[in-house]
Order: C-alpha cells, then sequence, then structure tokens
C-alpha cells in the first residue's frame, strides 16, 4: 500500500514531462540546395558506351574525390564529344550527379 502514493507521484510526473510547452514551435525556415561539387581531371578515353552517352576515361587521381582509375562517365550532352575519339588526352569537368559538364582535348 505504501507504494501506491510513490506510484502516483512517478505517473504524475510522466505526465507533466509529456506535456506540449507553451512556446509557439520554431518556424520552419527552407534552406536552398548547396550546388553540386564540381571536380576537374585529366585522363585518357578509353572507350564510348551507350551511343556517347557515356565515356569511359582512364583518369589521374582526383583530388579530393578519388584514386586514378578506370570507369565510365555520364556525359551531360553528348556533342560535348564532338570531335573526342578513343585514346585522346583530355581534360574534363563533372560533377557526381550530373556528368560531365565540359571536355577537351589536350596536347
Amino acid at each position: 500500500m505504501k507504494y501506491i502514493p510513490l506510484f502516483l507521484l512517478m505517473m504524475l510526473i510522466l505526465a507533466a514531462c509529456g506535456q506540449a510547452s507553451e512556446d509557439p514551435p520554431a518556424p520552419v525556415v527552407e534552406q536552398e540546395a548547396a550546388p553540386a561539387q564540381q571536380y576537374e581531371a585529366v585522363g585518357v578515353v578509353v572507350g564510348f558506351i551507350a551511343e556517347k552517352k557515356f565515356v569511359n576515361i582512364r583518369h589521374e587521381t582526383i583530388p579530393g574525390f578519388m584514386n586514378a582509375m578506370t570507369m565510365p562517365f555520364e556525359v551531360k550532352d553528348s556533342t560535348l564529344l564532338r570531335g573526342i575519339h578513343e585514346g585522346d588526352s583530355i581534360a574534363f569537368r563533372f560533377t557526381v550527379a550530373g556528368g560531365i559538364q565540359a571536355i577537351e582535348k589536350r596536347e
């Protein structure tokens, strides 16, 4: 019997902790999406995939992003590949989600 008042006191405390605050909620502030991180890299074209929507590039290390490797990159606009051929040394700029944004032959 002596534990019932303690139990009731604990229930009241828990109920009070669960009550909504009388302060109005903080306004929701929408943040603009951060611009996509762009990377610049150099490499050699080793092939094209899916009607020039992807270009396979053996690239050097991309500082702050990845080690040197050979991999396909999506091309934002296939017209960027005009004049680019297998074996060409290139410089290119890309975003992870947007693919290659610019590409040019290197001498």
